[in-house]
Protein backbone atom coordinates (compact mmCIF):
# COMPACT_ATOMS: atom_id res chain seq x y z
CA UNK A 1 0.00 0.00 0.00
CA UNK A 2 3.14 2.76 1.24
CA UNK A 3 5.02 1.63 -2.04
CA UNK A 4 1.43 2.02 -3.96
CA UNK A 5 0.84 5.65 -2.47
CA UNK A 6 4.38 6.73 -3.09
CA UNK A 7 4.39 5.40 -6.53
CA UNK A 8 1.30 7.93 -7.33
CA UNK A 9 3.09 10.31 -5.62
CA UNK A 10 5.98 10.48 -8.12
CA UNK A 11 3.69 9.62 -11.16
CA UNK A 12 0.43 12.02 -10.17
CA UNK A 13 -1.55 10.87 -13.31
CA UNK A 14 -3.12 14.25 -14.13
CA UNK A 15 -1.19 16.57 -12.24
CA UNK A 16 -3.25 14.75 -9.16
CA UNK A 17 -1.91 16.79 -6.09
CA UNK A 18 0.55 15.01 -3.83
CA UNK A 19 -1.51 14.32 -0.69
CA UNK A 20 -4.34 12.49 -2.48
CA UNK A 21 -2.82 9.01 -3.42
CA UNK A 22 -1.85 8.57 -0.04
CA UNK A 23 -5.08 10.01 1.69
CA UNK A 24 -6.87 7.48 -0.26
CA UNK A 25 -4.60 4.63 0.86
CA UNK A 26 -4.63 6.03 4.13
CA UNK A 27 -8.72 5.76 4.33
CA UNK A 28 -8.81 2.31 3.29
CA UNK A 29 -6.22 1.09 5.58
CA UNK A 30 -8.58 2.92 8.46
CA UNK A 31 -11.93 1.62 6.80
CA UNK A 32 -10.81 -1.92 6.63
CA UNK A 33 -10.02 -1.97 9.73
CA UNK A 34 -6.07 -2.73 9.15
CA UNK A 35 -5.48 0.26 11.09
CA UNK A 36 -7.61 1.22 14.27
CA UNK A 37 -9.23 4.96 13.95
CA UNK A 38 -7.61 5.47 17.47
CA UNK A 39 -3.96 5.15 15.86
CA UNK A 40 -4.26 8.37 14.33
CA UNK A 41 -4.48 10.22 17.87
CA UNK A 42 -1.42 8.47 18.57
CA UNK A 43 0.24 9.58 15.21
CA UNK A 44 -0.51 13.02 15.76
CA UNK A 45 0.58 13.21 19.24
CA UNK A 46 4.46 11.75 18.28
CA UNK A 47 4.35 14.02 15.31
CA UNK A 48 1.77 16.96 16.27
CA UNK A 49 4.56 19.35 17.54
CA UNK A 50 6.38 18.55 13.86
CA UNK A 51 3.49 19.56 12.02
CA UNK A 52 2.65 22.44 13.89
CA UNK A 53 5.85 23.99 13.60
CA UNK A 54 5.83 23.78 10.08
CA UNK A 55 2.72 25.51 9.52
CA UNK A 56 4.47 28.05 11.67
CA UNK A 57 7.38 28.39 9.44
CA UNK A 58 5.62 28.31 6.21
CA UNK A 59 3.13 31.00 7.31
CA UNK A 60 6.07 33.14 8.48
CA UNK A 61 8.11 32.42 5.39
CA UNK A 62 4.83 33.61 3.40
CA UNK A 63 4.46 37.36 5.82
CA UNK A 64 7.93 37.97 4.48
CA UNK A 65 7.82 36.87 1.03
CA UNK A 66 5.07 39.09 0.91
CA UNK A 67 6.46 42.11 2.54
CA UNK A 68 9.07 41.60 0.12
CA UNK A 69 11.55 40.38 2.61
CA UNK A 70 13.37 37.63 0.53
CA UNK A 71 13.53 40.04 -2.59
CA UNK A 72 15.06 42.61 -0.43
CA UNK A 73 17.96 40.16 0.61
CA UNK A 74 18.57 38.59 -2.74
CA UNK A 75 19.34 41.93 -4.15
CA UNK A 76 21.53 43.00 -1.30
CA UNK A 77 23.67 40.23 -2.17
CA UNK A 78 23.43 41.52 -5.80
CA UNK A 79 24.41 44.60 -5.22
CA UNK A 80 27.31 43.62 -2.63
CA UNK A 81 28.54 41.05 -5.60
CA UNK A 82 28.73 44.41 -7.59
CA UNK A 83 27.70 42.73 -10.81
CA UNK A 84 30.57 39.85 -10.48
CA UNK A 85 29.21 36.14 -11.10
CA UNK A 86 31.02 34.39 -8.96
CA UNK A 87 30.41 36.53 -5.98
CA UNK A 88 26.91 36.47 -6.55
CA UNK A 89 27.37 32.53 -6.98
CA UNK A 90 28.64 32.68 -3.28
CA UNK A 91 26.12 35.38 -1.91
CA UNK A 92 22.70 33.79 -3.39
CA UNK A 93 23.92 29.53 -2.05
CA UNK A 94 24.83 31.35 1.14
CA UNK A 95 21.77 33.38 1.66
CA UNK A 96 19.80 30.03 0.63
CA UNK A 97 21.76 27.86 3.41
CA UNK A 98 20.92 30.75 5.93
CA UNK A 99 17.14 30.66 5.16
CA UNK A 100 17.04 27.31 5.33
CA UNK A 101 18.40 26.67 9.20
CA UNK A 102 15.79 28.97 9.85
CA UNK A 103 13.37 28.52 8.50
CA UNK A 104 12.92 25.08 7.04
CA UNK A 105 13.73 23.66 3.54
CA UNK A 106 10.45 23.54 2.15
CA UNK A 107 10.13 27.01 3.38
CA UNK A 108 13.07 27.82 1.97
CA UNK A 109 12.03 25.56 -1.30
CA UNK A 110 8.63 27.74 -1.93
CA UNK A 111 10.40 31.18 -1.21
CA UNK A 112 13.87 31.27 -3.02
CA UNK A 113 13.73 29.03 -5.87
CA UNK A 114 10.91 30.80 -7.93
CA UNK A 115 12.50 34.23 -6.66
CA UNK A 116 15.82 33.06 -7.82
CA UNK A 117 14.55 31.48 -11.22
CA UNK A 118 13.09 35.01 -11.86
CA UNK A 119 16.14 37.05 -11.50
CA UNK A 120 18.53 34.84 -13.04
CA UNK A 121 16.34 34.27 -16.21
CA UNK A 122 15.76 38.89 -16.30
CA UNK A 123 19.74 38.76 -16.65
CA UNK A 124 19.00 36.60 -19.89
CA UNK A 125 20.99 33.77 -19.11
CA UNK A 126 21.71 30.52 -21.25
CA UNK A 127 20.38 27.59 -19.93
CA UNK A 128 23.81 26.27 -18.54
CA UNK A 129 24.23 29.27 -16.52
CA UNK A 130 20.76 29.28 -15.03
CA UNK A 131 21.56 25.82 -14.00
CA UNK A 132 24.28 26.62 -12.36
CA UNK A 133 22.65 28.47 -9.84
CA UNK A 134 19.63 26.29 -9.64
CA UNK A 135 20.86 23.14 -9.80
CA UNK A 136 23.01 23.69 -6.32
CA UNK A 137 20.64 25.69 -5.01
CA UNK A 138 17.98 22.68 -4.98
CA UNK A 139 20.86 20.28 -3.56
CA UNK A 140 22.06 23.11 -1.14
CA UNK A 141 18.75 23.68 0.36
CA UNK A 142 17.92 20.03 1.60
CA UNK A 143 21.82 19.35 2.43
CA UNK A 144 21.83 22.52 4.78
CA UNK A 145 18.47 21.13 6.79
CA UNK A 146 20.60 19.78 9.56
CA UNK A 147 22.06 22.33 11.92
CA UNK A 148 19.28 23.23 13.59
CA UNK A 149 15.78 21.74 15.22
CA UNK A 150 14.00 24.42 12.78
CA UNK A 151 15.73 23.49 9.62
CA UNK A 152 13.56 20.42 8.47
CA UNK A 153 10.58 18.38 9.36
CA UNK A 154 12.69 15.58 9.92
CA UNK A 155 14.85 16.85 12.78
CA UNK A 156 11.66 18.02 14.62
CA UNK A 157 10.01 14.65 14.76
CA UNK A 158 13.91 12.93 15.82
CA UNK A 159 14.55 15.40 18.60
CA UNK A 160 10.91 15.34 20.18
CA UNK A 161 11.91 11.51 19.98
CA UNK A 162 15.34 12.01 21.91
CA UNK A 163 13.68 14.63 24.10
CA UNK A 164 16.61 17.04 23.09
CA UNK A 165 16.20 21.01 23.33
CA UNK A 166 16.81 23.53 20.90
CA UNK A 167 21.15 23.64 21.88
CA UNK A 168 21.17 20.29 22.55
CA UNK A 169 20.56 19.47 19.11
CA UNK A 170 22.66 22.46 17.44
CA UNK A 171 25.55 21.08 19.36
CA UNK A 172 25.35 17.27 18.14
CA UNK A 173 24.46 18.31 14.77
CA UNK A 174 27.00 21.34 14.34
CA UNK A 175 30.08 19.34 13.06
CA UNK A 176 28.51 17.40 10.59
CA UNK A 177 26.43 20.41 9.39
CA UNK A 178 29.62 22.37 8.92
CA UNK A 179 31.38 19.37 7.13
CA UNK A 180 27.84 18.56 4.66
CA UNK A 181 27.46 22.25 4.13
CA UNK A 182 31.12 23.49 4.01
CA UNK A 183 32.05 20.75 1.22
CA UNK A 184 28.79 20.69 -1.09
CA UNK A 185 29.85 24.53 -1.40
CA UNK A 186 33.48 23.65 -2.24
CA UNK A 187 32.13 20.98 -4.80
CA UNK A 188 29.46 22.35 -6.75
CA UNK A 189 31.32 25.49 -7.03
CA UNK A 190 34.51 23.58 -8.61
CA UNK A 191 31.85 21.86 -10.88
CA UNK A 192 29.65 24.79 -11.85
CA UNK A 193 31.87 27.75 -11.71
CA UNK A 194 33.30 27.49 -15.38
CA UNK A 195 29.15 28.22 -16.53
CA UNK A 196 28.30 31.41 -13.98
CA UNK A 197 28.92 34.08 -15.91
CA UNK A 198 31.88 36.26 -15.10
CA UNK A 199 28.81 39.72 -14.35
CA UNK A 200 25.89 39.28 -13.74
CA UNK A 201 23.44 41.93 -13.49
CA UNK A 202 20.69 40.90 -11.06
CA UNK A 203 18.92 44.58 -10.95
CA UNK A 204 20.55 48.08 -9.55
CA UNK A 205 17.14 49.20 -7.85
CA UNK A 206 15.90 47.71 -4.46
CA UNK A 207 12.48 46.32 -4.32
CA UNK A 208 9.52 47.50 -3.03
CA UNK A 209 8.83 47.02 0.52
CA UNK A 210 6.12 47.11 3.26
CA UNK A 211 8.69 49.02 5.54
CA UNK A 212 6.50 47.96 8.97
CA UNK A 213 6.39 44.05 8.21
CA UNK A 214 9.86 44.02 6.96
CA UNK A 215 11.28 45.53 10.36
CA UNK A 216 8.73 43.40 12.00
CA UNK A 217 10.02 40.34 9.94
CA UNK A 218 13.77 40.66 11.46
CA UNK A 219 12.14 41.45 15.01
CA UNK A 220 10.03 37.90 14.22
CA UNK A 221 13.10 35.66 13.23
CA UNK A 222 15.26 37.18 16.43
CA UNK A 223 12.10 36.10 18.64
CA UNK A 224 11.72 32.92 16.90
CA UNK A 225 15.55 31.79 17.49
CA UNK A 226 14.94 33.45 21.07
CA UNK A 227 12.46 31.69 22.19
CA UNK A 228 12.80 27.95 20.33
CA UNK A 229 16.39 28.20 22.01
CA UNK A 230 14.54 28.72 25.99
CA UNK A 231 11.25 26.69 24.88
CA UNK A 232 12.43 23.76 26.80
CA UNK A 233 13.54 25.15 29.62
CA UNK A 234 9.77 26.03 30.25
CA UNK A 235 8.52 22.67 28.91
CA UNK A 236 6.74 24.48 26.07
CA UNK A 237 6.69 22.51 22.70
CA UNK A 238 8.66 24.28 20.11
CA UNK A 239 5.60 24.24 17.61
CA UNK A 240 3.99 26.76 20.02
CA UNK A 241 6.65 29.27 20.22
CA UNK A 242 6.94 28.98 15.91
CA UNK A 243 3.00 29.43 16.06
CA UNK A 244 3.39 32.33 17.86
CA UNK A 245 5.45 34.42 16.57
CA UNK A 246 3.97 33.48 12.73
CA UNK A 247 0.61 34.54 14.52
CA UNK A 248 1.87 38.07 15.89
CA UNK A 249 4.00 38.88 12.06
CA UNK A 250 0.65 37.22 10.76
CA UNK A 251 -1.72 39.89 12.50
CA UNK A 252 0.16 42.96 12.00
CA UNK A 253 0.43 42.49 7.99
CA UNK A 254 -3.31 41.78 7.89
CA UNK A 255 -3.56 45.32 10.41
CA UNK A 256 -1.14 47.27 7.91
CA UNK A 257 -3.57 46.35 5.30
CA UNK A 258 -0.59 43.81 3.70
CA UNK A 259 -2.85 40.82 3.61
CA UNK A 260 -6.41 40.59 2.80
CA UNK A 261 -8.30 37.71 5.40
CA UNK A 262 -9.83 36.07 2.54
CA UNK A 263 -5.61 35.24 1.85
CA UNK A 264 -5.53 33.52 4.98
CA UNK A 265 -6.74 29.67 4.27
CA UNK A 266 -3.89 29.78 1.58
CA UNK A 267 -1.16 31.13 3.93
CA UNK A 268 -0.71 27.37 5.46
CA UNK A 269 0.67 24.75 4.13
CA UNK A 270 -2.47 22.21 4.43
CA UNK A 271 -1.79 19.76 1.32
CA UNK A 272 1.74 18.93 3.22
CA UNK A 273 0.31 18.46 6.66
CA UNK A 274 -2.37 16.12 4.89
CA UNK A 275 0.48 14.59 3.01
CA UNK A 276 2.27 13.55 6.28
CA UNK A 277 -0.22 12.69 8.33
CA UNK A 278 -1.54 10.25 5.49
CA UNK A 279 2.08 8.74 4.91
CA UNK A 280 2.45 8.58 8.94
CA UNK A 281 -0.92 6.43 9.48
CA UNK A 282 0.26 3.94 6.52
CA UNK A 283 3.55 3.72 7.65
CA UNK A 284 2.43 2.68 10.97
CA UNK A 285 0.24 0.10 9.70
CA UNK A 286 3.04 -1.39 8.33
CA UNK A 287 4.72 -1.15 11.79
CA UNK A 288 2.28 -2.87 13.29
CA UNK A 289 2.57 -5.51 10.82
CA UNK A 290 6.45 -6.45 11.13
CA UNK A 291 7.81 -3.40 10.36
CA UNK A 292 8.51 -2.70 13.68
CA UNK A 293 9.79 -6.32 14.69
CA UNK A 294 12.20 -5.75 11.38
CA UNK A 295 14.04 -3.06 12.39
CA UNK A 296 14.53 -4.13 15.72
CA UNK A 297 15.58 -7.47 15.24
CA UNK A 298 17.93 -6.44 12.58
CA UNK A 299 19.63 -4.31 14.51
CA UNK A 300 19.64 -6.44 17.80
CA UNK A 301 22.82 -8.57 16.29
CA UNK A 302 24.99 -5.54 15.28
CA UNK A 303 27.53 -4.51 17.66
CA UNK A 304 26.79 -1.09 19.48
CA UNK A 305 29.51 0.51 17.53
CA UNK A 306 28.32 -0.19 14.38
CA UNK A 307 24.19 0.56 14.80
CA UNK A 308 24.66 4.30 14.08
CA UNK A 309 26.14 3.46 10.81
CA UNK A 310 23.89 0.49 9.85
CA UNK A 311 20.83 2.38 10.89
CA UNK A 312 21.94 5.45 8.95
CA UNK A 313 22.41 2.86 5.87
CA UNK A 314 19.18 1.34 6.31
CA UNK A 315 17.25 4.59 6.45
CA UNK A 316 18.92 6.10 4.00
CA UNK A 317 17.82 2.97 1.61
CA UNK A 318 14.48 2.95 3.00
CA UNK A 319 14.23 7.12 2.60
CA UNK A 320 15.36 7.07 -1.04
CA UNK A 321 12.68 4.14 -2.35
CA UNK A 322 9.82 5.49 0.35
CA UNK A 323 10.43 9.22 0.68
CA UNK A 324 12.36 10.78 4.04
CA UNK A 325 9.38 11.06 5.86
CA UNK A 326 7.79 7.70 6.15
CA UNK A 327 11.69 5.92 6.78
CA UNK A 328 12.26 8.23 9.63
CA UNK A 329 8.87 7.81 11.12
CA UNK A 330 9.40 3.82 10.78
CA UNK A 331 12.73 3.99 12.46
CA UNK A 332 10.77 6.55 15.49
CA UNK A 333 8.32 3.78 15.31
CA UNK A 334 10.76 0.73 15.70
CA UNK A 335 13.23 2.21 18.50
CA UNK A 336 13.06 3.39 22.09
CA UNK A 337 14.64 6.69 22.77
CA UNK A 338 17.33 5.33 24.92
CA UNK A 339 18.42 3.91 21.70
CA UNK A 340 18.80 7.55 20.00
CA UNK A 341 22.34 8.57 20.85
CA UNK A 342 23.99 11.62 19.52
CA UNK A 343 25.77 9.11 16.85
CA UNK A 344 22.49 7.64 15.69
CA UNK A 345 20.70 10.73 15.85
CA UNK A 346 23.60 12.11 13.58
CA UNK A 347 23.57 9.74 11.14
CA UNK A 348 19.96 9.11 11.01
CA UNK A 349 19.47 12.73 9.68
CA UNK A 350 22.67 12.57 7.38
CA UNK A 351 20.46 9.50 5.92
CA UNK A 352 16.81 11.00 5.82
CA UNK A 353 17.89 14.63 4.83
CA UNK A 354 20.84 13.78 2.51
CA UNK A 355 20.71 10.34 1.40
CA UNK A 356 17.27 11.18 0.09
CA UNK A 357 18.33 13.63 -2.65
CA UNK A 358 20.14 10.53 -4.28
CA UNK A 359 16.33 10.28 -6.40
CA UNK A 360 14.43 12.72 -7.12
CA UNK A 361 11.48 11.26 -4.97
CA UNK A 362 13.25 10.72 -1.74
CA UNK A 363 11.92 13.98 0.08
CA UNK A 364 9.07 15.98 -0.98
CA UNK A 365 10.88 19.25 -1.07
CA UNK A 366 13.10 17.37 -4.43
CA UNK A 367 9.48 16.95 -5.88
CA UNK A 368 8.51 20.15 -5.04
CA UNK A 369 11.61 22.28 -6.12
CA UNK A 370 11.27 20.72 -9.78
CA UNK A 371 7.40 21.60 -10.04
CA UNK A 372 8.44 24.73 -8.73
CA UNK A 373 11.17 25.63 -11.72
CA UNK A 374 8.93 23.85 -14.45
CA UNK A 375 5.98 26.13 -13.45
CA UNK A 376 9.30 29.01 -14.48
CA UNK A 377 9.73 26.97 -17.87
CA UNK A 378 13.10 25.31 -16.63
CA UNK A 379 12.53 21.90 -16.89
CA UNK A 380 14.89 19.08 -15.29
CA UNK A 381 14.32 15.76 -16.36
CA UNK A 382 15.06 12.40 -14.20
CA UNK A 383 18.23 11.55 -16.21
CA UNK A 384 19.88 15.27 -15.90
CA UNK A 385 19.05 15.14 -12.07
CA UNK A 386 20.45 11.88 -11.82
CA UNK A 387 23.36 12.68 -13.73
CA UNK A 388 23.79 15.03 -11.01
CA UNK A 389 23.37 13.38 -8.04
CA UNK A 390 24.83 10.10 -8.80
CA UNK A 391 28.09 11.79 -8.62
CA UNK A 392 27.20 14.85 -5.96
CA UNK A 393 25.92 13.01 -2.95
CA UNK A 394 28.18 9.55 -2.41
CA UNK A 395 31.49 11.93 -1.40
CA UNK A 396 28.75 14.20 0.38
CA UNK A 397 27.15 11.63 2.49
CA UNK A 398 30.34 9.55 3.26
CA UNK A 399 31.76 13.07 4.66
CA UNK A 400 28.97 13.53 6.52
CA UNK A 401 28.29 9.98 8.74
CA UNK A 402 32.29 10.24 8.84
CA UNK A 403 31.63 13.92 10.67
CA UNK A 404 28.62 12.33 12.44
CA UNK A 405 30.52 9.25 14.03
CA UNK A 406 33.37 11.29 14.90
CA UNK A 407 31.99 14.88 15.80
Amino acid sequence: MLALALLFVVWRPGGMPEAVAPTIAALLLLLFGIEPFGAVWRILALTGDALATLIGLMVLSQVLDRAGFFRWCAWRVAALSRHHGGRAWWGLMLLACLVTAVLANDGAMLMLVPLYAEMLKAARLERAQLLAFLMPLGFLIDIASTPLVTSNLTNIMLADAAHLSFWGYAQILAPTSAVLIGSSLLVLWGVYRRAVPSDLVLGDAPPELDRVVFVAGWAAIAALVVGVSVAHLFGWPIGAVVDAVALALLLLALGAGHLAPSELPRMAPWSIVVFAVALFTIVDAVARTGGSALLASGLHDVPSAHVPLVLGAVLGVAANLLNNLPALFWGLLSLPPAHWRPEAIACTLVAVNVASKLLPYGSLSTLLWLKLLADKGIRIGWGEYLRTSLWLMPPIVVLGVWAALHG
